[in-house]
């Protein structure tokens, strides 16, 4: 089975690295995205890509993307390259892609390369000797109580970054702080720039009915660290034996959590747009359970 395993990984290498050969020289917009799963970055990243509208744009997932539920868009409006389905425990083909990925860049005489929260994006920017490609960087959370994660271990590559776009007026202030903590003048900071998240609102809203079952709902990807899961579940488990109150989970399926107690709740999984809208409609209380996260997507 792993012959069998290496032999795939080795095909789709060959086919993405024979295609950025062939791509780099006219391809002027990368993209470095963590996956096209269900996730309320991945939603905003798709909406970038459709609202700039570059067929020949190209898009790298860095990570195992649990679900496809995104996938479609992206490979709709973007050349798109799955990295990992190319990572073995050496990362062998993974650094060549890489090798070709910066030489791509280097050698272009006009590039903008996007990122977010990814490793690979951020690898690589020490590497790029090319002045005029413009780095871009997205940055959705910033936890207050963490040392680690994205903002920190990309501290070292902040004076090669153009631009820092932060969605919320929060985490563009507390980036500016971590600049002034750790010596970067005011010429960084001004390049952290605040742009919020777009929200469509739906065209009609039902008028909810407090007097019969109430519904209540969590929308978003499964994460106890990131998105205080549990917290959810074990607010469902106060209504246990009063079944007038129902709790449902959409975004992930039950066999993802990794919760220890009983699950007072139904779970909806991975929803179309459309489905979870219906599902929005239908119910009455929404509960986003983060401590730090700025208001996320699971809101439209």
């Amino acid at each position: 089975m792993k012959l069998i395993e290496h032999i795939l990984k080795f095909r789709i290498f060959l086919i993405y690295y024979i295609k950025l050969k062939y791509l780099h020289t006219s391809n002027k917009l990368y993209f470095f995205f963590p996956t096209y799963a269900t996730g309320g970055a991945t939603k905003v990243h798709r909406d970038i890509l459709e609202a700039i509208n570059l067929k020949d744009s190209v898009t790298f997932f860095c990570r195992w993307s649990e679900n496809d539920k995104f996938k479609c868009d992206f490979y709709n409006t973007s050349i798109c390259f799955d990295l990992g389905k190319i990572k073995t425990t050496s990362n062998f083909f993974l650094e060549i892609i890489e090798g070709v990925i910066i030489k791509n860049i280097n050698e272009s005489r006009s590039i903008k390369i996007v990122g977010s929260n990814t490793e690979l994006f951020y690898q690589l920017i020490p590497k790029i000797n090319n002045k005029n490609c413009i780095v871009i960087d997205i940055i959705h959370g910033f936890a207050p109580y963490s040392t680690d994660g994205v903002v920190f271990w990309s501290l070292p590559k902040v004076k090669r970054i153009n631009t820092r776009i932060a969605v919320s007026k929060d985490i563009q202030l507390s980036l500016m702080k971590l600049y002034d903590a750790n010596g970067y003048g005011t010429q960084y900071n001004e390049r952290i720039i605040h742009i919020q998240n777009n929200i469509s609102l739906p065209k009609h809203v039902n008028q909810k009915n407090f007097n019969e079952e109430v519904k209540v709902i969590y929308a978003g990807r499964y994460c106890n660290i990131d998105k205080n899961v549990n917290a959810f579940f074990e607010l469902a488990n106060r209504f246990t034996n009063n079944p007038n109150v129902q709790f449902y989970a959409a975004g992930f399926n039950q066999n993802e959590v990794d919760y220890q107690g009983d699950l007072n709740c139904t779970f909806l999984g991975v929803l179309p747009e459309n489905e979870l809208y219906n599902i929005f409609n239908s119910c009455h209380i929404l509960v986003s359970p983060s401590t730090y996260e700025s208001f996320g997507r699971s809101e439209e």
